[in-house]
C-alpha cells in the first residue's frame, strides 16, 4: 500500500499526517499480545509520554508534573532540582543513611534508641533512661 498524502480514517477518529509522520487518534491504544513493548530507537532527544488534562497512570502510579503518586492521593513524592518530598510517611524495616539526616520536627521512636554500632548511648523505650 504506498500512500503519499495524509490518511484520515473515519472522519478524524485516526489521522496520519504525510509530512511529519504524526499519528493521531480518537481512541484508545490496545496491546494484547503476552509481551508487548514501546520503543523509541531515535539518536537525540527522548520518548515523552504526558497528559495535558490529568496524569499518567502505569499500573497503579500516577504521574503529574513533578508528582508521583496512586489515586486518592496524587502527590506522595514531589520531586524538584536536588530535593524530593515525601508527603507522607515513609515506612521501612531498616532505614539506611549514607549521609547526614536533618529530622526538621518530632522523631518518634518505639523501640530501644542506640547511637553507634557499639551502643554507646541508648535511650529504652520502657523507662526512657539512659545507659553508656
Amino acid at each position: 500500500l504506498g500512500v503519499t498524502g495524509d490518511v484520515n480514517v473515519n472522519s478524524g477518529n485516526f489521522v496520519v499526517t504525510a509530512s511529519s509522520g504524526k499519528a493521531t487518534m480518537k481512541g484508545a491504544v490496545e496491546m494484547s499480545m503476552n509481551t508487548a513493548t514501546i520503543s523509541h530507537t531515535g539518536t537525540s532527544g527522548g520518548l515523552t509520554i504526558s497528559s495535558t488534562n490529568n496524569h499518567v497512570a502505569v499500573e497503579s502510579v500516577q504521574f503529574a508534573g513533578a508528582n508521583i503518586g496512586v489515586s486518592g492521593d496524587t502527590d506522595l513524592i514531589g520531586l524538584a532540582s536536588g530535593v524530593m518530598t515525601v508527603n507522607g510517611q515513609v515506612a521501612s524495616t531498616t532505614l539506611d543513611t549514607s549521609g547526614a539526616a536533618t529530622v526538621g520536627s518530632t522523631l518518634d521512636v518505639t523501640s530501644d534508641l542506640s547511637v553507634g554500632a557499639t551502643g554507646k548511648f541508648v535511650v529504652t523505650a520502657a523507662d526512657g533512661n539512659t545507659a553508656t
